[in-house]
């Protein structure tokens, strides 16, 4: 083209076997400039947009041409793939195991299964050949490990799909005691539920979640489909507050023999009326395990009815501090106490509870700020010979003084407030003795964990290890926890290398 206008050539490769390519003419315009073309630039100009559009046409067949053999390409590497697969399948090993190791792989690969399709593993297992589905079809294990409560059903496209399912594997259990915990959900919807009840005597486990408002008449008529029902398997069974009081009145669950663990919950922070003192509301009677999310005033109702309590998992949730109404409660057979508390004065309740063969304490504070309050002083003398393991964060400093009654424990864990952190005397207090040379706090200490904020020396620990050593109680397990500690004023780090050598089992970041 002959114009007054620069052009260049582009040029792109199609085929490098044949040479085809594609060329492309590009003109640069002076767009920007002031210049005005004359006519005979102006007809230049005609000519290039007749060319550019021509040659536009020629590569846009082009690109459908070779999007087409890529398209096709692509076909053929699926097509490949899947013929790889296969092929690969039918020399698998796995087709050669012998049916016990087979029934293994099935059982890890289907733990936790959901309904979803892709998700749904014994489904998929059993689809795979006719010795797979034979195998999977007499396993009622891997079908009662199916979460049957994880799909809403809302969604009208997917419902009766998934209560095909649903229905499935329950059918395949052959009766088999259900592993995943029963959690019917507002998605749940009546159809799924409807196919659960019918199953009730396989559950272990039951959860339920009652309606956002405490008086809404939903409450009432979503418990009564868990009435008249057998229940001989149920050994954990987790409510909130509302389904709770609603069950008392409904007596949906006064009728479970197997029932061991207890969870009661207070998400809304709802009311928490007296517990009716009449008979057959829940066998409280023969719980071994409670875990309470509410006020320590209305655990103590229930831990007043649970005589054959092992163990109590407890976080307040009290606003403010108010005695229990139960008294003194006590606990002759508890053995472990996991309990979270805003502050001290919360966890007062404690001086009510007696636990003479308590094990195992674990104790929380989540305001550290100081208190004068002395929350646990009758509960650690009425287990001072039995309690062996002990772990306290954020404690008050009082508490800590009353570790001296303990003679027994073994295993301690402390983890200190940024208000009142650990401390030179503190560590000094692990090397006291009495009038007989004897080691007085806390004779029997062989694991000790020291966490949270510190202000005390490296030599002081190296010190304390050291007199446990020559007091013939030396530490088995030595754990420093040193990221909030003040490091100046720590000192060497070769503190840290003297006590690698002194402790069996040290563990202290540099």
């Amino acid at each position: 083209m002959d114009n007054a206008f620069a052009a260049q050539q582009e040029t792109i490769s199609i085929c490098a076997t044949c040479k085809h390519e594609v060329s492309c003419p590009i003109t640069d315009v002076p767009l920007a400039s002031d210049h005005v073309p004359s006519p005979s630039e102006a007809q230049a100009m005609e000519t290039c947009i007749e060319e550019i559009r021509t040659q536009l046409a020629k590569l846009q067949h082009v690109k459908r041409t070779v999007e087409q053999t890529l398209n096709s390409l692509s076909a053929m590497e699926s097509k490949l793939e899947n013929a790889l697969a296969t092929q690969r399948a039918y020399v698998a090993p796995v087709r050669r195991m012998p049916v016990e190791l087979l029934e293994i792989v099935f059982e890890l690969s289907c733990a936790g299964a959901t309904l979803s399709p892709p998700d749904c593993t014994p489904l998929a297992l059993s689809a795979v050949c006719r010795h797979w589905r034979q195998l999977a079809l007499c396993m009622p294990r891997i079908w009662a490990d199916v979460q049957l409560t994880n799909v809403p059903l809302n969604d009208w496209s997917t419902r009766h799909a998934v209560i095909r399912r649903m229905k499935h594997c329950l059918r395949l259990t052959n009766g088999f005691p259900l592993t995943q915990p029963i959690h019917p959900r507002s998605g749940t919807g009546g159809a799924g539920l409807n196919v659960l009840v019918k199953y009730t005597n396989q559950w272990q486990h039951l959860r339920i979640d009652g309606p956002h408002e405490e008086l809404d008449p939903r409450v009432q008529a979503s418990l009564s489909v868990f009435g008249s029902k057998s229940y001989t398997r149920l050994h954990t069974l987790d409510l909130d507050m509302i389904a709770l009081f609603a069950s008392f009145s409904l007596r949906v669950f006064s009728d479970l023999p197997a029932l061991r663990t207890l969870v009661v919950r207070n998400p809304k922070h709802v009311a928490e009326p007296a517990i009716p003192t009449h008979n057959g509301l829940l066998p409280l009677g023969q719980l071994q395990e409670l875990r309470t999310v509410t006020t320590t005033r209305f655990a103590f109702q229930l831990l007043s009815r649970c005589l054959h309590l092992l163990s109590w998992t407890h976080t307040d949730d009290s606003a403010s501090h108010r005695f229990p109404t139960a008294g003194v409660v006590m606990l002759p057979r508890l053995r472990s106490l996991r309990a979270d508390y805003k502050n001290a004065r919360c966890s007062i309740d404690l001086n009510f509870l007696l636990a003479p063969s308590l094990e195992s304490l674990k104790l929380s504070w989540r305001d550290n700020r100081l208190s004068d309050s002395a929350p646990a002083f009758i509960l650690l003398q009425s287990s001072q010979h039995t309690l062996r393991e002990l772990e306290l964060d954020n404690p008050p400093s009082n508490l800590r003084h009353d570790l001296v009654m303990l003679n027994h424990v073994h295993s301690l864990a402390l983890h200190f407030p940024s208000a009142d952190p650990l401390t030179d005397n503190i560590l000094a207090a692990f090397m006291a003795r009495n009038e007989n040379g004897a080691l007085s706090f806390l004779p029997l200490l062989e694991d000790l964990e020291l966490g949270g904020h510190g202000r005390y020396r490296g030599q002081a620990v190296v010190d304390m290890v050291n007199a446990r050593h020559a007091a013939g109680r030396p530490f088995k397990m030595l754990d420093l926890d040193l990221f909030n500690v003040d490091m100046d004023h720590f000192g060497d780090l070769d503190a840290l290398a003297r006590l690698r050598q002194l402790v069996p089992e040290f563990v202290g970041s540099e």
